[in-house]
């Protein structure tokens, strides 16, 4: 089952997580709450919202995943994970 955020979740947690002004709007998704956010400057992101039940070993795994493709495959748009404004 999702977890039951909002845009207004995601548009609040950008900003206080990320130190984001973004707009959001949810992408489809089957476990997890995924949003696109488009910051005020242009750029596009996707914040996640994993959910509660897939464990923390998952969330890692696909975070390593993905950073390991985005430094193999640079400019092949592959999402990259970003830190929160508290180094997270």
């Amino acid at each position: 089952m999702r977890p039951p955020f909002s845009a207004d979740d995601a548009v609040t947690w950008a900003r206080e997580f990320y130190g984001l002004i973004a707009s959001a709007s949810l992408l489809p998704s089957e476990t997890d709450c995924n949003f696109k956010l488009r910051a005020e400057d242009g750029r596009c992101f996707v914040l996640k919202i994993s959910n509660a039940f897939s464990g923390a070993e998952l969330i890692d795994a696909q975070n390593q995943v993905l950073d390991h493709l985005s430094r193999k495959l640079p400019g092949s748009g592959i999402p990259r994970v970003m830190a929160d404004s508290g180094g997270r």
